[in-house]
């Protein structure tokens, strides 16, 4: 029997603009006696509270939109200042979109708004992704062994959707510690037969459990504590988020959209 254990860890206060994350970490786990930390527990940061620490915003009246922005505003019934920042984001490449969301292409894939959220932050402000994320999820890893003398891994999410799916799931923007996907390709399964195109999607699997008991709301609970799932403590690979990325030409939702082929 496999028993994993995810705990949500709810903050005293809100986490406001320049804030040390690490800093209210500590003392939710002083306030919880209950939530302590072991080794190879994985810890889950919720990207929005480490945007506010490196004060990654635009102030909305401050933004100047684009002739495009204008345009694609009023196609897609959003404000034209919020979608020249949604183009800032991802570098002018809106592939289309819905009310009130455009589908961007970016470092990060393909995702709603280019990860730009007017949730979870002051009222007139745009909240931007983290300043790289993988670095941050590092750093907080070896305050936490400084302060608990303990191994963990670290992760920094964010929300996304899937294709014709309704509702959010987790993604992982950044993490220290673990490897963010198994290849299974050459094992067999049950039947004997070889697995050709499977890589198990470790790290975005455990963002979604983490965003289960964290929320999306006012719950004020930016935190997640995962217990009892197996995996290999590794180092610090600066590279190892890119190896969750694939080639255009490979993907089974891009590919056909822009005319590529899966064979290629």
């Amino acid at each position: 029997m496999v028993e994993i254990c995810v705990r949500g860890l709810k903050t005293k206060s809100i986490i406001n603009w320049g804030e040390n994350v690490f800093d209210h970490f500590y003392e939710a786990i002083l306030e919880n006696q209950e939530m302590k930390i072991k080794n190879n527990d994985i810890i889950i940061i919720t990207s929005k509270i480490v945007s506010m620490e490196q004060n990654a915003y635009k102030i909305i009246n401050n933004v100047v939109p684009s002739k495009i922005a204008i345009d694609l505003g009023e196609k897609y019934n959003m404000d034209p200042k919020v979608v020249e920042v949604i183009s800032e984001a991802c570098n002018g490449q809106i592939l289309g979109g819905v009310e009130h969301a455009l589908l961007t292409k970016s470092k990060i894939g393909l995702s709603a708004n280019a990860g730009v959220d007017l949730s979870n932050c002051p009222k007139g402000y745009i909240l931007l992704l983290p300043n790289n994320p993988d670095k941050f999820a590092d750093s907080f890893r070896k305050q936490i062994n400084k302060k608990f003398n303990v191994d963990v891994a670290v992760l920094v999410i964010d929300s996304r959707t899937l294709p014709l799916k309704r509702g959010t799931s987790g993604v992982c923007l950044g993490l220290s510690g673990i490897s963010p996907i198994v290849d299974e390709r050459g094992n067999q399964d049950l039947y004997g037969k070889e697995l050709i195109i499977t890589t198990k999607a470790v790290a975005d699997n455990l963002a979604t459990m983490g965003n289960l008991v964290m929320g999306e709301a006012d719950e004020q609970m930016p935190f997640a504590i995962i217990s009892g799932f197996n995996y290999k403590l590794t180092r610090y690979n600066e590279e190892a988020m890119k190896e969750t990325m694939m080639p255009e030409n490979e993907c089974l939702y891009f590919a056909p959209l822009m005319g590529g082929k899966l064979d290629e």
